[in-house]
């Protein structure tokens, strides 16, 4: 698409975003957050995924960055799922500022994935 303004041309492009909320959710804290780190450092983060529902499991857990492994580890809760996700730094992550998600995909078709933000600093040398 190609929107003129002022008699000068530019490239605009359209992006569609959908989001679905639940009430019954919760993130505690909201993101894995690695804060700063040395170079080939391997440490771990931690989140705490509450949901309403005592049926839901989550079936798999998946990074978009080779640089972070994650796993979920179901948790005892008194209504409703409650699971443990871990994350880890894995490899020589570059110097720089990263951002990344796990994401979790579940049993239940109302909640079928799940993201939740990574970031990590490394420091430089």
């Amino acid at each position: 698409m190609t929107h003129i303004e002022n008699q000068i041309e530019a490239d605009v492009d359209r992006v569609q975003a959908e989001a679905n909320s639940r009430d019954d959710v919760r993130l505690t804290p909201t993101s894995l957050a690695f804060g700063q780190i040395a170079p080939g450092a391997e440490p771990k983060a931690s989140v705490q995924l509450s949901i309403g529902e005592a049926n839901l499991s989550i079936v798999d857990v998946k990074t978009d960055s080779a640089f972070i492994q994650a796993q979920a580890k179901p948790m005892s809760s008194d209504g409703g799922a409650s699971f443990e996700i871990t994350a880890q730094v894995r490899g020589k992550l570059p110097v720089g500022s990263w951002y990344t998600t796990v994401w979790l995909t579940t049993n239940n078709p109302a909640v079928p994935r799940l993201s939740i933000p990574v970031t990590v600093e490394v420091k430089g040398e």
